[in-house]
């Protein structure tokens, strides 16, 4: 906005246009993961993935600050 002088009394800044090492390598493209990973479990519960967000600052209606969230595979 201030560069097509749409904003009033803004300095002008000088935008250095170099790329810097560390921002090439950051934006590199990675090997996809394996979506077909072999299975682990041969029964229910065997592996069980969980997940713990909090604490929030609000709590919730029943007073809780944070939540646990588990899958599980077969």
């Amino acid at each position: 906005m201030n560069s097509k002088d749409l904003v009033h009394g803004l300095p002008k800044l000088n935008i250095i246009k170099s790329i810097c090492e560390i921002c090439v390598k950051s934006k590199q493209n990675r090997m996809p993961f394996v979506f077909e990973a072999p299975k682990r479990a041969s029964e229910a519960l065997q592996v069980v993935h969980s997940d713990m967000c909090g604490p929030f600052e609000v709590p919730s209606l029943g007073g809780s600050k944070y939540f646990l969230l588990m899958n599980s595979q077969k």
